[in-house]
């Protein structure tokens, strides 16, 4: 098992998950868009880009792609992801509105097999009255396990909510079951100690997620 640093404040985690999890630190998917990771035990590597289309100054589609795989003891096979981003806006000068708003999906699949499993993220409505905002969730799908994406807003000992997620929890049936934590440079996921289905898929989920570049990235 391998921790992640405590330079960063860190995300409030489910609180349930300290007996079911176990914590994996996952390196080299901050700053760079070539490189390798690490997850644990395991290793792959990353490749991410950002791109803007703009017309007449006036309408900005923006665009992200990452490819990543990983092979190790922490899954129980080698899998591999591409993902993609994308959003688009019309600028009016005083004002910029939203056409389509930001979604992020991906595939997974095991090294030299079909694609088995997906990612969806997308903005949805958080919160209400005055301070109600836009934040993000989804689902993943491994084979005939699917968990629900919900993100987490509060830091590790209280205080006030966060306007953007400082990761997210993986739910089934509105149970955690495992959560990615990803404020700062450090990244840690945080995976079923039993190996299987669920495991694999949290990880794989974590690791997309971490990969993630914003659009205007």
């Amino acid at each position: 098992m391998t921790l992640a640093g405590c330079g960063d404040p860190r995300m409030a985690v489910p609180p349930t998950l300290a007996a079911t999890t176990e914590p994996l630190a996952l390196t080299g998917t901050a700053g760079w868009n070539v490189g390798r990771l690490r997850l644990g035990a395991s290793e792959g590597r990353v490749r991410r880009s950002t791109g803007e289309t703009r017309l007449f100054d006036t309408f900005v589609a923006r665009r992200g792609t990452a490819e990543f795989d990983l092979a190790g003891p922490e899954l129980s096979r080698s899998f591999a992801g591409r993902c993609g981003s994308g959003e688009r806006e019309t600028d009016l000068g005083v004002a910029v509105l939203p056409d389509r708003r930001f979604v992020y999906a991906c595939q997974f699949a095991a090294i030299g097999e079909q694609p088995d499993g997906t990612l969806r993220l997308g903005e949805v409505a958080h919160g209400g009255g005055p301070l109600a905002g836009r934040t993000r969730a989804g689902d993943v799908a491994l084979g005939a396990t699917r968990l629900d994406i919900r993100p987490v807003h509060r830091f590790a000992g209280g205080g006030l909510p966060t306007g953007a997620p400082l990761g997210y929890s993986f739910e089934r049936n509105g149970q955690p079951v495992g959560a990615v934590d990803l404020n700062g440079t450090s990244r840690t996921i945080h995976a079923p100690r039993q190996r299987g289905p669920e495991r694999d898929a949290v990880l794989l989920a974590g690791l997309a997620l971490a990969v993630m570049l914003e659009p205007a990235d």
